[in-house]
């Protein structure tokens, strides 16, 4: 924001900071999910690590979604902002 107010710099800077850190739990929730494929893959079966994968799975494409819908909104916010 070219000769704005203080608190709108800072306001911008905070999304910034937002949204980087909302990327990083991105690329964290796709480490789960190929933890959790991983898990799958090696659970030769068994019911019960079957399930605790795929437990695994779903909550990273759920946690993986959050992240990305949070960053698209926060991209957003700082984009409307910074004409």
């Amino acid at each position: 924001i070219d000769g704005g107010s203080p608190a709108d710099i800072v306001f911008v800077i905070a999304l910034n900071l937002i949204d980087i850190a909302l990327r990083i739990v991105g690329i964290i929730a796709v480490g789960y999910l190929i933890y959790g494929g991983f898990r799958f893959v090696t659970s030769r079966g068994s019911p019960d690590e079957t399930k605790k994968a795929q437990d695994i799975i779903l909550k990273a494409v759920v946690g993986l979604v959050i992240a990305i819908l949070s960053a698209v909104i926060v991209s957003f916010a700082v984009s409307r902002l910074n004409p």
